[in-house]
């Protein structure tokens, strides 16, 4: 959340379009839905007072749900050349990979930092 919240307010259509491969009119519906949505996902989120923790381990759904990504997309994330998303420190099929928080924590400062570039 605290990713989409900085960065919805400089993305543009034309972004959108280039990250998705999404057509102008696209690209212009989902920005324009993502921002109607954003409030109500910040009170979502907040009610559940989801993610704090900074210490500890995050599995495969805690990470997917933090992103809002599937699983094979932070699978796909973790063989990028540019950041790739770190790799577990527990590994086992399934949802019993763990991550480290501050590992994923640092992993989301320098993805912003690169996004923001």
């Amino acid at each position: 959340m605290h990713v989409l919240r900085q960065t919805l307010p400089i993305i543009d259509t034309r972004q959108i379009q280039l990250l998705t491969g999404l057509g102008t009119r696209q690209a212009q519906h989902n920005l324009k839905a993502a921002k109607f949505l954003l409030p109500y996902l910040d009170r979502h989120f907040e009610s559940k007072n989801t993610m704090t923790i900074s210490a500890g381990y995050w599995d495969t759904k805690s990470i997917t749900q933090r992103f809002c990504i599937s699983s094979r997309t932070l699978f796909r994330w973790m063989e990028r050349e540019n950041n790739p998303f770190p790799a577990p420190c527990m590994q086992a099929a399934g949802s019993a990979n763990r991550w480290r928080i501050e590992d994923v924590l640092a992993w989301e400062a320098s993805e912003m930092d690169t996004q923001a570039a």
